[in-house]
């Protein structure tokens, strides 16, 4: 590797710890107006961004960037470890499951469950996809589901890409999806006073 290259990866590390120290500092220690300050300010990543218009010259006098459009769209992701093209092509699932199940011939009794496990990841608020459907238009049956979705989302231990949640903390995050007006409040009650996740067949 040239010493550009491996100059560059320094500064890139030395980017990333930067940000790293002022997060945590900012944590915990918020009493530190000064620091608290900066974090609240730089929250918005546009101190991140200049890095991305500071340029290197290669060895065929070629202008190169510090940091690449890919290390800035991942170096700038708020929430998670997806970028929006990441995150668009997992939610798309629904629309596959949605066609899949449209193929299936349903008896009459059951002919309603594409339409019900198509919004599965709607919220109440609109804030759910694909379709971003509020309350009014969720079918009560498709609330359901969401409700179970989300917990076993949580608590699964067979998901090779996150930790399982323990349940009374999986209920206290589901509880905060509620107060915001994301899921059935009655539902949820039901849910939870009924202990529906202890169930056994």
């Amino acid at each position: 590797m040239h010493w550009l290259n491996r100059h560059r990866l320094l500064i890139l590390a030395a980017i990333c710890l930067f940000w790293t120290g002022l997060v945590m500092t900012a944590h915990f220690f918020p009493a530190f107006p000064f620091l608290s300050n900066i974090w609240r300010s730089e929250r918005s990543f546009e101190d991140l961004l200049r890095f991305a218009d500071v340029y290197y010259e290669d060895l065929e006098g070629q202008k190169q960037p510090y940091l690449t459009e890919e290390e800035v769209r991942y170096l700038t992701i708020r929430k998670g470890n997806l970028d929006e093209r990441e995150r668009l092509e997992i939610e798309s699932h629904v629309n596959h499951t949605y066609r899949f199940l449209l193929q299936i011939p349903w008896t009459k009794e059951l002919q309603s469950i594409p339409t019900i496990a198509y919004g599965h990841h709607e919220k109440l608020d609109g804030s759910g996809y694909p379709r971003k459907v509020t309350g009014e238009l969720i079918p009560i049956q498709t609330r359901m589901m969401t409700i179970s979705d989300i917990f076993d989302a949580l608590t699964a231990s067979d998901r090779p890409y996150k930790r399982a949640v323990p349940v009374p903390h999986a209920i206290d995050i589901m509880a905060g999806e509620v107060k915001t007006g994301m899921l059935d409040p009655d539902l949820f009650r039901l849910f939870v006073d009924g202990k529906v996740y202890e169930k056994s067949e």
